[in-house]
């Protein structure tokens, strides 16, 4: 975004210029506004409001174009109450100097060359059979899960977070992480929602920390402290799972 100085007597320039490129896509939005020395500050003010205006609904219906391409919709019994489906999202995990990471038993682990952060992709999927007491939709339901990290003094640990399950449904995580070809991985379920055994209800072991009940941060049963780590939608991924 470029504002430009008041204009010399009898000339013109561009005051207002915006653009926004979507991922790498095609679509793109160029806004401008140009005004000459005739036209009043307040104006400019009316016409930059009109064109962020603009812009933000540009950016709110890429933002939902991303989520409904990274997801697939499954049917439900429930129409109405339940919107099952999965949900694509990747994350990326920075190391630091540690040398070992460890992940739940479940996680697939693919080797990747370079020594860059480990990447995460999940399948998040909520699948109910019943009717729950409240409405549940993968689209809400998806900000809700994903991994949380720990660092330790000679290792990270990953966990998964906002999986339950009950006799009618529930809500799962399915993860594969690229590591590098020189990161150690251990495996430990210390942290995972039981998976022993149907018809049990259960659910993470992460929490969010209720003193705080902040976006980032989880808590164990033993009152350690995880971080959350950011995800976001990943349409390549949901695309390659639709062929």
């Amino acid at each position: 975004m470029v504002i430009a100085s008041p204009p010399k007597s009898g000339s013109s320039y561009c005051a207002v210029s915006i653009r926004h490129n979507l991922l790498g896509d095609v679509r793109s939005c160029t806004l401008q506004v140009c005004v000459t020395h005739t036209e009043t500050w307040g104006l400019l003010v009316q016409h930059l409001l009109r064109s962020l205006l603009v812009l933000i609904s540009v950016l709110l219906t890429a933002c939902s174009t991303q989520l409904r391409d990274s997801t697939i919709y499954s049917p439900s019994a429930a129409i109405g109450s339940v919107r099952n489906g999965t949900a694509f999202d990747q994350a990326y995990l920075d190391l630091g100097q540690h040398q070992t990471l460890v992940v739940p038993q479940r996680t697939i682990v693919r080797r990747i060359v370079g020594n860059g952060p480990v990447i995460l992709q999940m399948e998040k999927t909520v699948g109910y059979l019943g009717h729950p007491t409240q409405r549940i939709t993968i689209d809400a339901e998806r900000a809700k899960m994903g991994c949380a990290f720990r660092s330790m003094e000679d290792e990270i640990r990953l966990a998964t977070f906002g999986e339950t399950m009950t006799p009618e449904g529930g809500k799962t995580i399915a993860l594969t992480a690229f590591v590098p070809s020189d990161i150690q991985v251990a495996r430990d379920d210390s942290h995972e929602m039981p998976r022993s055994g149907t018809g049990r209800v259960a659910s993470s072991a992460l929490r969010r920390e209720p003193s705080t009940r902040s976006p980032t941060m989880l808590s164990d049963s033993t009152g350690q402290r995880w971080t959350v780590i950011p995800d976001e939608p990943d349409a390549r991924a949901a695309k390659l799972k639709r062929t």
